[in-house]
């Protein structure tokens, strides 16, 4: 099973899906399943999925980008 776990800032929306561990109903943030990073700059909010047709995680010249994020959502749905 996985969940998967999003945030968006005024540039990206990151989103994580890692395996859930349903003994302990929490998410095993060492095993990511996959991961989805799409640029939104110039999103004005009117049209928003047309800015995620591109999935940019493997993009290595974003790696520092995704790190950041992923600690953010991790800091933010640890409980």
């Amino acid at each position: 099973m996985s969940m998967g776990y999003s945030i968006r800032t005024d540039l990206y929306r990151y989103t994580v899906w890692v395996k859930w561990v349903g003994a302990i109903n929490k998410p095993d943030w060492d095993a990511t399943l996959y991961e989805e990073l799409y640029c939104h700059q110039g999103d004005d909010g009117r049209n928003t999925d047309s800015f995620e047709y591109e999935n940019l995680a493997s993009d290595a010249s974003l790696r520092g980008v995704k790190t950041a994020l992923l600690q953010r959502v991790k800091k933010h749905f640890a409980s």
